[in-house]
């Protein structure tokens, strides 16, 4: 696996936050982001047991239905570096939870 462009997050100055499904490159991204210092928080929306296990001090699960609840953990705690990765089931568009 080319691992040169996560590295490369790894010089941003600010912390990255995590937004993790499924899938071990999932994984390695938070321990490379982690082992540079950069990795702030993961929030998990997929079942990631290699996460969960490794990562569990700075976890913080939503499900994907929630969009909303995750925006607004974003804003409410100023995460504006983000990095979405992994594979997630989305569910059906009618049982996703938005005030549109």
């Amino acid at each position: 696996m080319n691992q040169l462009w996560i590295k490369n997050l790894a010089t941003y100055k600010t912390n990255i936050t995590l937004i993790a499904g499924s899938g071990y490159i999932v994984y390695e991204a938070a321990k490379i982001l982690n082992d540079s210092k950069k990795l702030n928080n993961i929030i998990l929306i997929a079942d990631n047991k290699k996460i969960k296990k490794e990562f569990k001090s700075i976890i913080t699960i939503f499900d994907i239905k929630n969009i909303e609840d995750i925006v607004s953990y974003l804003k409410k705690n100023n995460y504006n570096r983000v990095l979405l990765m992994g594979y997630v089931k989305l569910p059906p568009i009618k049982d996703l939870k938005l005030s549109i």
